[in-house]
C-alpha cells in the first residue's frame, strides 16, 4: 500500500477547496461532528481518467478523525503493519452545509468540503485536490476528486483519554538480551503525557542522565493499538498495545535505547513497558 503520509500531505495542503455542490444539507452543525470517526473510505479519483482511483482505506491504511467541541480537529493515518504514519491538525466549522477547515501547517488557507451526515455516517467531498496516481509515485500530482466516508466511533477513542497521565512504571527491556533492563522511574526519570480532546498530545520525557525532552503529536487508536505519531518525525511513530482499567493504562511497544553504562552511542532494540495513571 502507499504510505499514509501521502494522504495527509494532500488533503489540506493545497489551499482552498470548493465542494462540487452549490449548497450543502441543512441542519448539520459542528456539534454533530464532535467525537472520533473511523475512516471507511478515503478515495481519490483522477479527474482526467475517472476509471483510475485509489482508496487508501481499502489499501490498508487506518484513518481517524477526532473533533473537539471548540472546533479543533486532528486526522491521523497509519499503516497498521508498518511504520508509515502521519497527521494533520487545525480548526473547523460548518457553514451553510459546508465543512470549512484550516490546517495548522498552512496558515491563512481554508479548505471547503461538501458534507452529509446520516445517522452515524459522515461523508465529505471536494473536487479540487491533487494526487499522484503513479506507482511508484513520480512526484507529479494530477487534479482529483476526494471522497471520504467516516463512521462514528463507538468504542474507546483517543478523546476518551483526554487529561494528563503520569508514568508509575516505565522500563526498557533489551530485545536481544532480556536480562538487560532500564527502570526509568527507579533511576529518577519519568514520563508525563497530556492528551487533548482533539487527540493531540504533548509529552515530557525524562530519561536518566539526559535533558528532559518535550514532544507533541497525535494519538491514533485502532483495535488494541495506540499509535503515537510524533509531529517532528512521524516516520518514527511508536505503536503500543494497550489496556485500560479505570484510570490506569498499560502500554507495551517497541523502541530502541543505549543499554551501556556509560553509554557508547549504540542503541539496541527494546520493548517499552509503561503503566500510567490519570491525574
Amino acid at each position: 500500500m502507499r504510505k499514509a503520509v501521502v494522504l495527509l500531505a494532500l488533503v489540506l495542503s493545497t489551499g482552498l477547496f470548493a465542494g462540487c455542490d452549490d449548497g450543502g444539507p441543512s441542519g448539520v452543525t459542528l456539534a454533530d461532528l464532535v467525537g472520533s470517526w473511523i475512516g471507511d473510505e478515503f478515495e481519490f479519483t483522477n479527474q482526467a481518467n475517472p476509471a483510475e482511483s485509489v482508496d487508501l482505506v481499502a489499501a490498508g491504511a487506518v484513518v481517524t478523525m477526532t473533533v473537539a467541541s471548540n472546533g479543533r480537529y486532528t486526522i491521523g493515518a497509519a499503516d497498521p503493519l508498518g511504520s508509515g504514519a502521519d497527521f494533520i491538525k487545525g480548526a473547523m466549522l460548518v457553514e451553510e452545509g459546508f465543512l470549512l477547515a484550516t490546517n495548522d501547517d498552512e496558515p491563512g488557507e481554508t479548505a471547503a468540503f461538501s458534507v452529509q451526515l446520516t445517522a452515524n455516517r459522515l461523508t465529505i467531498f471536494t473536487d479540487e485536490v491533487d494526487y499522484d496516481f503513479d506507482v511508484p509515485p513520480d512526484g507529479i500530482n494530477e487534479p482529483a476528486d476526494l471522497l471520504a466516508v467516516f463512521e462514528f466511533a463507538t468504542g474507546l477513542t483517543a478523546a476518551d483519554l483526554a487529561g494528563t497521565w503520569e508514568a508509575t512504571e516505565f522500563r526498557f527491556v533489551s530485545t536481544p538480551t532480556p536480562t538487560d533492563t532500564i527502570d526509568v522511574i527507579a533511576q529518577g526519570g519519568g514520563l508525563s503525557v497530556t492528551v487533548a480532546a482533539d487527540a493531540s498530545y504533548e509529552l515530557t520525557l525524562m530519561l536518566p542522565g539526559e535533558v528532559p525532552e518535550i514532544q507533541s503529536g497525535v494519538a491514533l487508536l485502532f483495535g488494541d493499538m495506540i499509535v503515537m505519531i510524533d509531529e517532528v518525525s512521524p516516520e518514527g511513530s511508536i505503536r503500543f498495545e494497550y489496556g485500560l482499567a479505570g484510570q490506569t493504562i498499560t502500554l507495551r511497544g517497541e523502541d530502541s535505547i543505549d543499554f551501556n553504562d556509560p553509554p557508547d552511542g549504540v542503541d539496541e532494540p527494546a520493548v517499552v513497558e509503561l503503566v500510567m495513571e490519570l491525574q
